[in-house]
């Protein structure tokens, strides 16, 4: 069968990128298999340097993404209809089976067989023209119930061209159903759980980027506050990327001030190697992506899932992570770490930990053990039984 696997996100290498490798991976094997996308800085090559993998037999085909016209727009009903539909149909219509690995609204299925692969839904239509729309004259009044009908119909054929969805986590899958119409089935994603045994030490870690949203200036100011005075002997350690946009460096030097005198290390750019080392070194990992943020107003700029958490518990590096979005899906509450309602919760839990050696070890065993829930090969294991009804029962585990 031939399957193309579409990569839709146009970031660097992350976790949408691993979990179409995967995919790929799986799939090898057995059937011919394409990964479509629409970035110059793609290829198969970078995907198995980045990762670590073999993806040997898979191919990567380019197809340039239109630009200039919006699907939903005021325009969308004169050239650009013609412009998406030629689009599409570049994009799935050579394959039997064709995966749409999607944040944004994915392209209309040409192919046999269809499965929607949703991060997470970036386009709510509901806010969006002409849903969102409100008539003023009498022919709005007249004509927008008429379009908003077409469009919805066209939303509707779009979705259905797809037989299955799946979403990464609960989370998603609850704000794909709101923004899509679509019901999900939830795929967790992979994880990668090479971890590095390491003697653990007296290591609290935060790993993401340099970068206001994720919250380090916050979690800085918390520590030096509230937990350094009560747990004499320990460091918080920043690893993350750290671009050189003059913002970003400005974001850094800052924290790093701030830092000064303090138990604090910073380990900016951290190389595969350096994350996999100082995550078998940490005790406890700490993840606030969402403070400060409304789920129900902004759903969008919370955790989807929580590949960091996971990668961190594999290390048995207990997590303390805020309860909203996809990362209560993952840790599970007073079992192999903590997912709180605030900053101050958190930081009550962490000097808990702290002062509690056996309560310490006994969650880092816990939190191992789990991981094992999101491992590349559990995630095999489900995306292929999810397939099976289209590749038929002599689907299994690939390499």
């Amino acid at each position: 069968m031939k399957i193309g696997i579409f990569q839709e996100p146009s970031g660097d290498m992350g976790g949408s990128e691993l979990v179409t490798a995967i995919m790929a991976q799986a799939l090898r094997d057995r059937h011919d298999v394409e990964l479509v996308h629409h970035r110059t800085n793609f290829s198969v090559d970078r995907l198995e340097s980045f990762f670590g993998l073999d993806l040997g037999g898979v191919r990567a085909r380019f197809v340039e993404r239109p630009t200039g016209h919006a699907i939903y727009s005021g325009r969308f009903l004169t050239g650009s209809v013609r412009y998406w539909r030629e689009w599409d149909a570049a994009v799935s219509e050579p394959y039997d089976l064709f995966v749409a690995n999607v944040h944004g609204i994915p392209p209309h299925c040409h192919a046999r067989h269809g499965v929607l692969h949703v991060l997470f839904p970036s386009f709510n239509r509901t806010l969006s023209w002409p849903w969102g729309r409100s008539a003023r004259s009498l022919v709005g009044r007249v004509v927008d119930p008429v379009r908003k009908r077409v469009y919805e119909m066209g939303w509707r054929r779009r979705m259905a061209s797809y037989q299955q969805s799946l979403a990464i986590s609960r989370y998603s899958a609850e704000w794909t159903e709101r923004y899509w119409g679509v019901k999900s089935e939830v795929l967790y994603p992979p994880v990668l759980l090479d971890v590095i045994d390491e003697p653990k030490g007296r290591s609290i870690m935060s790993l993401g980027r340099f970068v206001p949203e994720k919250k380090q200036a916050e979690l800085l100011a918390r520590f030096i506050e509230t937990i350094a005075p009560r747990a004499p002997g320990w460091e918080l350690v920043f690893v993350g990327g750290l671009s050189s946009d003059a913002a970003d460096q400005a974001y850094f030097t800052g924290l790093k001030a701030a830092a000064a005198g303090h138990p604090v290390r910073f380990v900016p750019n951290a190389t595969r190697q350096q994350v996999r080392t100082e995550l078998g070194r940490a005790s406890i990992y700490w993840h606030v992506m969402g403070l400060g943020v409304d789920p129900a107003a902004d759903p969008a700029k919370m955790e989807h899932f929580g590949i960091a958490p996971v990668e961190a518990m594999a290390a048995g590096a207990v997590p303390v992570v805020l309860d909203k979005g996809g990362p209560p899906e993952v840790v599970l509450n007073d079992e192999c770490g903590y997912a709180c309602a605030s900053i101050d919760l958190m930081c009550d839990k962490i000097v808990g930990l702290v002062r509690d050696e056996p309560l310490l070890r006994g969650l880092s065993d816990a939190a191992r053990l789990r991981a094992r829930a999101f491992s590349v090969e559990r995630f095999k294991e489900r995306f292929l039984a999810y397939l099976q009804p289209i590749l038929g029962p002599a689907a299994g585990v690939a390499g």
